[in-house]
């Protein structure tokens, strides 16, 4: 097994001209360097050198900027989904290696023994209180395994086809799963028992989401339509006449509250849904050819903005004005997920490439909470809390075009 660790430096032009520095390398590790959850990283076999130059990343040393690192981890092959864990502190990610693997943010360290899933691992979930991670496999079945030793835990096996999304109630008592078979299933957490199945219109589900209270669990099938279904009965309750982009992760639908979702199609439309009476309050697009094809969507804990991907960029978007907050950000290769964590961390899988950078370091503060006086931020505990804002005079066109997020 290989994995990127601190030794080769990278050094990037920031917005005023000084440079952020970037520690990343390549070695190999035997299986037996593997730690286990909750203990020490991953060992090199010897020791790394650590380049030093204008700005230090030491112990002491406050940035100049008060823009943090970008972290950038290579998971070696498709990255299909990511999430946090840990109060944000360590990130999940699964893809065509067939395991979900556990990395630490501060330094991009991969930590514990690396989890089966049995097939490409499509879509992740973490429950509320942390204690358990589920796991969907490409060869059909739900894993869930605990966020202490990794071990595993439960397994629901019932769909025929691979499993493409999973979601966790909020109370960690239910487990939602999508699947290639073209149906979404809800099971008992504590027993693995399959409560209810969903069979939604011919086509495969690519997503499920259950509503923050977990009285409701919306679908988004392939190309077809996105449902609300009463998660208890199993009563359809609405259907709307959006076509889903996305086919490999879980995330073309986001809740806002309980009773409002938001689902992103094809075309590139992002639609807000009243799922108590089955309106679209609004819509709008993020695509100038209207030509979405794969998205991916992510809100923050304070849902002023919605996150956006079709293909290979994202885009930032006011929830209330619908308008775009700065320029696109471009890849080299297509964006498969996103994920938001409590401290505005974002992490974008995009290719084999997991990057993570602090919302607030690129956004206006009024999208960002738990500002901090800039000069109170260090180098070496970047994810503390959110981190200082940059102005609104700073969102020129030509700082977003130029920024390597």
């Amino acid at each position: 097994m290989s994995r990127r660790l601190p030794g080769t430096l990278e050094n990037r032009e920031s917005m005023d001209g000084t440079n952020e520095i970037i520690v990343l390398t390549e070695i190999q590790l035997s299986d037996d360097d593997t730690a286990r959850a909750g203990g020490s990283p991953v060992q090199d076999k010897g020791e790394i050198e650590r380049p030093v130059t204008g700005l230090q990343m030491s112990s002491t040393m406050t940035s100049q900027r008060n823009v943090r690192k970008t972290i950038e981890i290579d998971g070696r092959d498709a990255i299909y989904s990511v999430a946090f864990l840990m109060e944000g502190k360590h990130i999940l990610s699964g893809g065509k290696q067939e395991k979900i693997r556990r990395w630490r943010l501060e330094d991009g360290q991969e930590i514990a023994r690396r989890m089966d899933v049995g097939g490409w691992a499509n879509s992740i979930a973490v429950s509320s209180d942390e204690k358990w991670i589920v796991g969907g496999s490409g060869r059909g079945s739900v894993s869930v395994w605990s966020v202490e030793s990794h071990e595993r835990v439960g397994e629901m096996e019932g769909h025929r086809e691979g499993v493409i999304g999973v979601d966790i109630s909020r109370d960690g008592t239910k487990i939602a799963s999508g699947s290639d078979d073209h149906t979404a299933c809800i099971w008992k957490r504590a027993t693995g028992e399959r409560l209810l199945t969903l069979r939604h219109g011919g086509s495969t589900v690519v997503a499920v989401k259950f509503s923050p209270d977990g009285r409701l669990l919306a679908t988004a099938a392939w190309n077809r339509s996105v449902r609300v279904y009463n998660s208890g009965t199993g009563h359809l309750l609405h259907e709307f006449s959006i076509r889903p982009g996305s086919d490999v992760n879980n995330q073309c639908l986001a809740w806002n509250d309980d009773t409002h979702l938001y689902a992103i199609s094809l075309e590139g439309i992002i639609h807000y849904l009243d799922v108590s009476t089955g309106e679209t309050l609004s819509r709008w697009s993020i695509c100038t050819d209207g030509k979405g094809k794969r998205g991916c969507i992510a809100l923050p804990n304070n849902r002023n903005l919605i996150v956006a991907s079709t293909e290979s960029s994202i885009s930032f978007w006011d929830t209330t004005t619908h308008t775009k907050i700065g320029s696109n950000i471009d890849y080299n290769d297509t964006v498969f997920t996103m994920a938001i964590s409590d401290n505005y961390d974002i992490a974008i899988g995009h290719g084999r490439t997991i990057t993570v950078r602090n919302l607030g370091d690129i956004l206006p503060c009024r999208y960002v909470h738990n500002n901090v006086d800039p000069g109170e931020r260090t180098l070496t505990s970047p994810r503390t809390h959110a981190s200082a804002c940059i102005t609104q005079a700073s969102l020129d066109h030509q700082y977003y075009a130029d920024t390597d997020f």
